[in-house]
């Protein structure tokens, strides 16, 4: 499959690297996910929301390239995109066409994409950086075209323990720390809404239970809903 430079590295290269090394190229704890388990569920979420559509797809911060692989088929080409080397080289060995890329400026002319989605990448950055990616993810993709964005929802108590005790136990096997942001979903969709889009669904979803929620503000999702999933679509202005 081919592989292209055409972005630099970013600050957790390195953290990436080590723990690739670890896990290796078909694993989801080599893209940060805790359990095989909780990656499988999540991925089969996101699935289903993307459906039956076609086209070209573009896997953004891709790493090794697992969550799309399974739509690889006569209906779609995906394209994944990521900064890390190690991760391009993974996602190339798992039989995905990557690009060495930068999401902040992608190597995608305007309006060529028929899909892309961004999993578990908005938790290492700031706001603006986020806001940034939405409106490159904006430029690239065509009038009707969605974009699926999943994301760790910090304001949910299982996450922040979960959270607190990993830490905890990575420290104790000297493990790379990531940077980690949050970011609330009304203000993802609002930046959505400023770059283009029109939100189509929005979910909170717990995977290890197989459990999500349209219902974003219950009780029951503020303290079990450890991801966030938005669906947006480009609009044709």
């Amino acid at each position: 499959m081919r592989m292209a430079e055409v972005g630099a590295d970013r600050h957790t290269d390195d953290r990436y690297i080590a723990i690739r090394a670890e896990f290796g190229a078909d694993s989801a704890l080599a893209n940060g996910y805790r359990t095989q388990a909780y990656f499988e569920r999540e991925q089969a979420l996101l699935l289903s929301l993307i459906g039956e559509r076609s086209g070209l797809v573009a896997d953004f911060a891709c790493g090794s390239g697992l969550m799309g692989l399974p739509l690889q088929s006569a209906e779609f080409e995906i394209v994944g995109v990521d900064f890390n080397h190690s991760a391009c080289c993974a996602a190339a060995k798992n039989g995905i066409q990557v690009v060495r890329g930068d999401v902040f400026r992608l190597p995608f002319a305007d309006a060529v994409l028929d899909l892309g989605f961004a999993c578990q990448f908005f938790n290492q950055q700031t706001d603006q950086a986020v806001s940034a990616f939405i409106a490159e993810a904006s430029r690239c993709l065509k009038p009707a075209a969605r974009l699926f964005l999943v994301w760790r929802n910090h304001n949910a108590w299982v996450h922040r323990i979960a959270h607190a005790l990993f830490s905890v136990a990575d420290g104790f096997r000297k493990r790379p720390r990531f940077p980690l942001h949050s970011h609330p979903l009304d203000k993802v969709k609002k930046s959505c809404e400023a770059h283009g889009f029109v939100v189509i669904d929005a979910l909170v979803s717990f995977p290890t239970l197989s459990w999500h929620s349209r219902d974003v503000d219950s009780a029951v999702a503020n303290f079990i809903g450890a991801s966030l999933v938005l669906v947006v679509e480009k609009t044709s202005a």
